[in-house]
């Protein structure tokens, strides 16, 4: 032993004393550390704090306040001002709540949020979650943001945004950005169609994130949400889309495989067997005879071609009405459709007929259906009356009228020759919440789950060859159980909010089909603008209306058809292509680009969003040695500027109008 003055005391006695009171002293620094290793451990879980890739966020588990929300790698503090990640309403104060935050492989923080209710009364509440507010990184004044609502909104200025995950809403992600510097983003990872709305409100500062809509917990029940997920990037909204298609990645499967003849359809071409829409119909009665074919040979040459026949009104009969029963054998001569369908066929054009997802005619006898007891309740108690009363409104949760209608749909592909089986009305999910509790699901129904459910019973009755699709395009977790469908997304999206004229889930979704509708039941008229918005986007176009009539269809417009359809046929590969980008960088501010590579082409399409006209350099691309670059739109090679491995192209674009660039592999030339 060494005593204090240095000198070694061997004495047995005084060791074991030194030796006791290293012992005391040892003992007593790992209390302390013990102590303090607690201390921080308690403190840690006080404020769960989780760093995942360069996000940095501190969340309090028990009142859900947001300490810390930090970008690492770009060095920006996102004042949150002690926000909380979760809130209820008045009603649900009196819930327990259990949070967990862990970091994620994707360099995301996961959220979880469990709720319970301790008290012997149920407890119907809203619950925000996950919600950031009061955010703040940098300059508030120069903070944009996405809200990837039906009509996509980009932008800084201030602005309140409040809507339900539906049609109009189909992607479950909103961001907020720093231009720069960098942005945040949640993500609601709910794969089970719960009822919820997204919301964005930007003054001084900006507040965003998801609310779970009449959330019932029982006396004792625990209730716990999908998973949340936040992160942090560099750059602009397209890293928070990247990240939700990463998301989308691990549960996207569709239910059959995609059919590349319907990915390649873009004149969608709807007629009618009855008069209507200032057409004279294309069924004789009397006679018992048929002329679609020869109707639409002569669309074919107005449009450019046709790539779809849509039949509305096949089902239609005097004693039956048009919708419900679907079986006019007696009235239209099966053999003589199907003889008209085949001839169709054979000249490269696939047919479909039409159902109504809601609506049946009261004349239509169905057997087994119980009087009235199918059909929806409005909040009153009583019916909807959308288009008038001389329908019944069917509810979609209720398992009769699904076991009928899929069995009905099954019947006649089984009997015609038809390719495709549309379902009207099916894919908006808000405009008819059912308030019968006598069928079995919440009261108000959960419409997008109830129509999915729908749907993919429908869709697993059919054969893997023929497609299926609805009027509308329905939430992301729906779009598996379906082929494609109609979108009104351009009516939403040309508006002041949404300059770039997108329709993103087109984007998200590469191989869902969407057939946008102009004008529903109405003539594209002298609506140029709005086709070219179509061929910009790459989605398919529903013409309905007489070819030759310019009421339905102006000259221009006619011309318009007849130039973007012979482009897309063109670049088929690119345009039906998995690999696409919505809105790349471009060189002149107002002009968006969207791209579609295959192997052989890539694509840019362009619309210049400004009152002036565009006239040289719009975008600079990566160059491919042997590379050629061809102006689309006017039919004329392009000689780029070529520096240090990037092409700029230059071509001249009006005001509100479309441009396409087209690069070639060098194993392809014009």
């Amino acid at each position: 032993m060494v005593t204090p003055h240095g000198v070694i005391d061997r004495h047995p006695k005084n060791q074991r004393r030194l030796l006791q009171r290293y012992l005391v002293l040892i003992g007593a620094v790992i209390g302390l550390v013990v102590f303090c290793v607690h201390r921080c451990g308690a403190q840690e879980n006080e404020s769960a704090l989780v760093r995942s890739g360069s996000l940095l966020v501190a969340i309090d588990p028990t009142t859900g306040a947001v300490q810390k929300l930090e970008d690492l790698a770009n060095e920006l503090s996102w004042h949150v001002n002690g926000a909380r990640i979760w809130q209820v309403d008045q009603a649900g104060h009196g819930l327990q709540a259990k949070l967990s935050v862990e970091a994620s492989h994707a360099g995301e923080a996961a959220i979880t949020l469990s709720l319970h209710n301790p008290s012997t009364q149920t407890i119907e509440t809203d619950v925000r979650f996950p919600y950031l507010e009061n955010l703040e990184g940098g300059d508030a004044a120069s903070l944009e943001y996405c809200f990837p609502r039906q009509g996509l909104v980009l932008g800084s200025k201030p602005i309140s945004l409040d809507q339900e995950y539906s049609s109009r809403f189909p992607l479950q992600f909103v961001t907020a950005y720093q231009p720069g510097k960098g942005g945040v983003y949640l993500m609601t990872c709910d794969t089970d169609l719960h009822r919820k709305r997204y919301t964005l409100e930007k003054n001084e500062s900006l507040s965003m994130g998801a609310t779970y809509d009449d959330l019932v917990i029982e006396p004792g029940q625990t209730i716990s949400l999908p998973q949340a997920r936040m992160g942090v990037y560099t750059g602009d909204w397209h890293q928070a889309f990247d990240a939700y298609r990463r998301w989308t990645k691990q549960w996207y499967q569709p239910t059959v495989p995609r059919k590349q003849w319907f990915r390649e359809v873009f004149h969608f071409r709807q007629v009618f067997l009855y008069p209507n829409l200032d057409t004279p119909g294309l069924f004789d009665p009397s006679a018992k005879s048929l002329s679609i074919a020869s109707s639409v040979e002569q669309d074919s040459k107005q449009f450019g071609g046709i790539d779809y026949v849509h039949l509305f009104d096949w089902s239609q009969t005097p004693d039956q009405g048009r919708v419900g029963m679907y079986d006019p054998w007696h009235h239209l001569p099966l053999q003589a459709l199907n003889q008209e369908i085949v001839t169709l066929q054979d000249a490269g054009m696939p047919v479909g007929l039409y159902f109504e997802g809601y609506l049946v005619s009261p004349a239509a006898k169905i057997q087994g259906r119980p009087d009235r007891s199918w059909q929806l309740m409005n909040k009153q108690g009583g019916r909807y009356e959308r288009f008038g009363s001389g329908y019944d409104y069917m509810c979609p949760a209720v398992t009769g009228w699904r076991d009928y209608l899929t069995a009905t749909v099954k019947r006649v592909e089984d009997e015609t020759k038809a390719n495709g089986f549309y379902i009207d009305q099916l894919g908006f999910g808000y405009q008819y919440p059912c308030y019968d509790a006598s069928h079995g699901h919440a009261v108000p129904s959960n419409q997008p789950k109830a129509e999915a459910q729908l749907v993919h019973r429908i869709r697993s009755a059919l054969s893997e060859e023929d497609i299926l699709y609805t009027e509308q395009t329905p939430v992301d977790i729906a779009m598996p159980y379906q082929d494609g469908s109609f979108s009104y997304s351009l009516l939403h999206a040309r508006n002041p909010d949404s300059p770039s004229r997108i329709n993103l889930t087109r984007f998200a979704f590469p191989d869902f089909k969407t057939i946008q509708i102009l004008k529903g039941d109405g003539p594209i008229g002298d609506d140029v603008e709005g086709v070219k918005l179509v061929f910009y986007n790459g989605d398919g176009l529903w013409l309905v209306g007489p070819s030759d009539n310019p009421k339905w269809f102006s000259s221009e417009v006619l011309d318009t058809l007849r130039k973007t359809q012979a482009i897309r046929k063109d670049y088929l590969d690119a345009f039906t292509a998995e690999d696409v980008a919505p809105l790349v960088p471009t060189l002149v501010e107002g002009v968006y680009a969207n791209r579609f590579r295959s192997e052989r082409h890539t694509v840019w399409t362009l619309y210049n969003s400004t009152d002036e006209p565009v006239s040289g350099a719009v975008l600079s691309v990566p160059h491919r040695e042997g590379a050629k670059y061809f102006d689309a739109w006017n039919q004329a090679k392009l000689v780029p500027d070529i520096r240090e491995g990037w092409a700029t192209l230059s071509v001249d674009i009006e005001s509100r109008e479309v441009s396409c660039i087209v690069m070639s592999r060098s194993s392809v030339s014009h």
